[in-house]
């Protein structure tokens, strides 16, 4: 009987996507902070010198969304980090007693929930403040660490007292 072996491809298509949605996300909280703060849409071509009087009120202004667009994403990554640090923990060593699933689904259906949360905000322009929450609900359901952690237990099974597919392994 040939197994299938599918944690690189999961571990890999997921750190695509994330590698892929984090500067967006970046991007799209920049430009919602930009019409919240001026009122005004977002520039598509900034013509302006550093030698006129109206480019520093543009650079003020940039400065202040930089600001704010940081402390947002500072709070998000909050709101995602100490729940995941918990729940990571929990996953992985439950997965222990029942099995590599429980550390490996999850996270996946978390960051699945974030990526919908995202989309749904950008398209119907809501709040903000439901990335946070969605930060939040990714965090509860591990993110990556509890994927990575569960990948490298499942990986250590394989290798069975330090045979695996290939072999003796160097210790």
């Amino acid at each position: 009987m040939v197994r299938v072996f599918l944690i690189e491809p999961v571990v890999g298509v997921y750190a695509f996507s994330m590698f892929m949605l984090y500067p967006l996300i970046q991007q799209y909280v920049y430009r919602r902070l930009w019409q919240q703060l001026t009122g005004a849409p977002y520039p598509t071509q900034l013509n302006y010198t550093h030698c006129s009087d109206s480019s520093t009120n543009l650079s003020s202004i940039h400065q202040e969304i930089q600001k704010e667009a940081s402390l947002f994403l500072f709070y998000s990554e909050l709101c995602f980090l100490f729940p995941s640090l918990l729940s990571s923990l929990l996953l992985v060593s439950y997965s222990d007693h029942r099995g590599r699933k429980v550390a490996l689904v999850p996270p996946l259906v978390g960051e699945l929930l974030f990526a919908l949360c995202y989309a749904t905000v950008s398209h119907l322009s809501l709040s903000l403040g439901y990335l946070l929450g969605a930060s939040f609900l990714a965090g509860v359901m591990g993110g990556p660490t509890a994927l990575l952690g569960g990948s490298f237990a499942y990986i250590a099974d394989l290798c069975e007292g330090g045979k695996g597919r290939w072999g003796e392994l160097p210790m």
